[in-house]
């Protein structure tokens, strides 16, 4: 396994923060490259819910490949290989034949504290991507 990136341990040494909220509805700020936005880290949000974000690279990665790697990491054992020291236990909360629309019950750490989350996997645009400024992803519909 990789060493984490120098910037990854750090957020995770903080684990989540109660920082500027960062929500779903906030997503269409990441496309803004002047967004004072967290890259690397979690944030509570006023209404419980956390965000956690991690800047991950996929240099010519295709939409197909994420779409592959979604589907994979549903599973249990396959989620713990991910990141072995941080994904204790992962159960499908609700299932869908596709990644997209799938919950999944999972126990995580983040820095030394261990959290229970639900992941929800949706499509970007779903929860307000604007994929019109990703006209490679419209053909999507999985």
């Amino acid at each position: 396994m990789q060493p984490i990136p120098r910037r990854v341990h750090e957020a995770l040494s903080r684990g989540i923060i109660d920082g500027q909220p960062f929500t779903v509805g906030d997503v269409n700020r990441l496309l803004d490259p002047a967004a004072d936005l967290i890259e690397d880290g979690a944030v509570r949000n006023p209404d419980g819910s956390a965000t956690a974000c991690c800047r991950t690279e996929f240099p010519q990665c295709s939409v197909d490949m994420v779409f592959w790697w979604l589907q994979w990491h549903l599973h249990a054992d396959r989620y713990r290989l991910w990141h072995p020291r941080a994904h204790v236990r992962s159960l499908p909360a609700q299932s869908s034949d596709a990644p997209y629309g799938s919950v999944c019950n999972v126990d995580e750490f983040f820095g030394e504290q261990l959290y229970k989350l639900f992941i929800h996997i949706m499509m970007p645009k779903d929860f307000g991507l604007d994929d019109a400024r990703f006209p490679e992803t419209q053909h999507i519909d999985r």
